[in-house]
C-alpha cells in the first residue's frame, strides 16, 4: 500500500521536491549529457515542461497505484516512445540527428536509434532523477506529491512542453517529414501496453530481502554503474562506426548486430544485479547514491564523446557537470551517511 500522511503536511512536504524533479531532470537529461549547446539554453523553460512535467508524470501514477520500480522503468520507456517517436519521429527520420547513420533502418525505423534513446530515456530521463530526488527527501519517498489539481497542471505542462517541441525542433532540422499515421498508431499502441503493464499487470511494490543476498560496498557499486553506463550508452552510437570502421566496408551486419546486441543485454545485466543487489539486506541509500552518482558521471563523460567535436566551450562546460556531478554524489553520500546515524524515533520527529 502507498504511504499516506494528513494532507496539509503532505502539501508542505512534497513543495520543494517537485521543484527539484523538474528541474534536475532536464538538466542531468539534456544538459549534462551535451545534446543542448549552450547557445540554446533559452530554451530549458521547455525542456523543464516536457521532461520535468514528464518524470514527474511518471513517479506521480506510479506512486498513486503504489507499483515500484519495474513500473518506472517501462513507463520510462512509454516516456521515452512518446518524446522520440510520437513528437521528434526521430525513431522514422531520414535525417534528424543523423539517426539513420546508427545502423538497421528497417521499414523506414532507425532501430540502433531507436534502442538506445529509448534506453536512454527510461534510464536517464526518468529512473535516475525520481531516485536522486527521493535520495533528497527520503520522508516523501513512497508519497504521491501532487493532488488533483497539481496532477491536471502537471498532464497541461507536459502536453505543452510536447507541442513546443514538437513545432519547433522537427521543423528546424528535418523540415516537412511527418511520420506516417501507421508508425505514429504503433508508438501509440506500445505506449498504452506499457502503461497497462505498468500500472495494471504488475504487482504493487514489495519490499523483500532474500537470505544470503550480498551487496558490494557502495564505492564498487559506483564504479559498476559506471562501467554498465559506457556500453548502453556509447556503443551503439554513431562514434562506434569510427570504433568500426575497418571493418563496416566488408562487414556491416557485425556492426549493426553489435550496435542491437550490446545496449539490450548491457541493460538487462544492469536490472539483474540491481534486482539483486536490492533483496539484500545490506542494501541501503548509500548504496542508491553510488549507483546514481556513478551512472551520471559515467554519461557526462560518455556525452563529451558525441557532442564536444572540437568545441573547448562545451568541453569545459561539460567537464564542470562531470565534476558537479561526482561532488553531489560525494556531498549527498556524506549526508546519507550521517543521516543513518540518527536514531530511528529521532528521525521521524525530525520528518
Amino acid at each position: 500500500m502507498t504511504t499516506t500522511m494528513p494532507e496539509p503536511a503532505r502539501r508542505a512536504r512534497t513543495g520543494l521536491p517537485i521543484l527539484v524533479l523538474v528541474l534536475i531532470t532536464p538538466l542531468l537529461a539534456e544538459l549534462a549529457w551535451g545534446s543542448t549547446p549552450l547557445q540554446y539554453l533559452y530554451a530549458f523553460p521547455i525542456f523543464v515542461l516536457m521532461y520535468g512535467t514528464g518524470t514527474l508524470l511518471v513517479r506521480e501514477l506510479v506512486r498513486r497505484t503504489g507499483r515500484g520500480w519495474p513500473s518506472i522503468l517501462l513507463l520510462g520507456l512509454a516516456y521515452g516512445i512518446i518524446e522520440e517517436g510520437v513528437v521528434l519521429q526521430s525513431f522514422f527520420s531520414p535525417q534528424i540527428y543523423e539517426a539513420p547513420d546508427w545502423g538497421a533502418r528497417f521499414f523506414g525505423v532507425n532501430l540502433v536509434y531507436a534502442i538506445t534513446i529509448s534506453i536512454y530515456h527510461m534510464i536517464f530521463s526518468v529512473a535516475l532523477p525520481i531516485q536522486l530526488t527521493e535520495l533528497f527527501f527520503p520522508a516523501t519517498r513512497h508519497v504521491p506529491y501532487l493532488r488533483t489539481r497539481g496532477l491536471i497542471l502537471t498532464i497541461a505542462g507536459f502536453v505543452l512542453g510536447l507541442a513546443a517541441v514538437r513545432f519547433t525542433v522537427p521543423p528546424s532540422i528535418d523540415p516537412g517529414f511527418n511520420a506516417s499515421p501507421t508508425a505514429l498508431a504503433g508508438c501509440a499502441i506500445v505506449i498504452a501496453g506499457l502503461a497497462l503493464l505498468a500500472l495494471r499487470i504488475l504487482p504493487p511494490r514489495a519490499d523483500s530481502t532474500v537470505p544470503g543476498a550480498r551487496t558490494p560496498a557502495p564505492f564498487s557499486v559506483a564504479l559498476i554503474a559506471a562501467a554498465l553506463t559506457v556500453p548502453a550508452i556509447f556503443l551503439p552510437a554513431t562514434a562506434m562506426g569510427i570504433l568500426l570502421d575497418p571493418i563496416r566496408s566488408t562487414s556491416d551486419a557485425v556492426f549493426v548486430a553489435t550496435a542491437l546486441v550490446v545496449p539490450t543485454a548491457t541493460v538487462i545485466v544492469a536490472l539483474a544485479l540491481i534486482r539483486r543487489w536490492t533483496r539484500s539486506r545490506d542494501w541501503s541509500d548509500l548504496h542508491r547514491t553510488a549507483l546514481v552518482t556513478g551512472a551520471f558521471v559515467a554519461h557526462t563523460l560518455v556525452g563529451m564523446t558525441y557532442f564536444v567535436k572540437g568545441d573547448p566551450v562545451a568541453l569545459v562546460f561539460l567537464s564542470i557537470c562531470a565534476v558537479a556531478e561526482l561532488t553531489l554524489g560525494i556531498v549527498l553520500y556524506r549526508v546519507v551517511a550521517r543521516r543513518a546515524t540518527i536514531p530511528e524515533d529521532a528521525r521521524h520527529v525530525k520528518a
